[in-house]
């Protein structure tokens, strides 16, 4: 026996106004899935780009954070060394002062004495702040090769993604396509 449904008196698609829908107006429908599904296939790529952009911006502010870090370490290092430098003149001074007595020779000695110590001490800073220098180059340098590492395996999972979501899409889209094509 058939059931109902089979039973059933055949009963048009109607439009909102009670009117028997034309056939172009499922077409109308599928056009419009199809249009969509495009732009979605579209948007898809452009917010992969935006993605992989976002990354690279990432990265430029993270160099740039370090590099003022470093630059700020530079500075610091410069100011302990003039406040070294200030120190140890007033020391020599203090020196010069107590030995007011000494002969003009031990005066001179004295005298020869704190400009060697001074000297020195220019030196040590000198290559103290060479060393934090480079340093920080090398650390750039490694951050640098690091960064590029990251980017590309970030760079090559988003397209992965994005080509894998783009298959399934333009597979639906396909099918929308057949649909499309067999009404007309």
């Amino acid at each position: 026996s058939l059931t109902w449904r089979q039973n059933a008196p055949f009963v048009p698609r109607t439009t909102r106004d009670g009117m028997a829908a034309p056939e172009s107006a499922v077409a109308g429908t599928v056009d419009l899935e199809i249009a969509q599904k495009e732009e979605a296939i579209t948007k898809l790529k452009r917010d992969s780009k935006g993605v992989i952009k976002s990354k690279k911006d990432a990265q430029k502010l993270e160099r740039k954070n370090i590099e003022t870090k470093h630059k700020a370490e530079v500075k610091a290092l410069k100011k302990v060394h003039k406040t070294e430098t200030k120190e140890k003149k007033k020391l020599h001074k203090l020196e010069v002062k107590q030995h007011k007595k000494d002969t003009p020779e031990q005066k001179a000695e004295l005298k020869e004495k704190c400009k060697v110590e001074l000297t020195m001490l220019s030196k040590r800073q000198k290559e103290a702040l060479s060393e934090q220098k480079k340093a920080h180059k090398a650390f750039l340098k490694e951050l640098g090769k690091q960064q590029k590492k990251d980017f590309k395996a970030h760079s090559k999972s988003v397209k992965k993604d994005t080509a894998n979501h783009q298959k399934s899409m333009s597979k639906e889209l396909k099918q929308l396509k057949k649909k499309r094509a067999s009404m007309s």
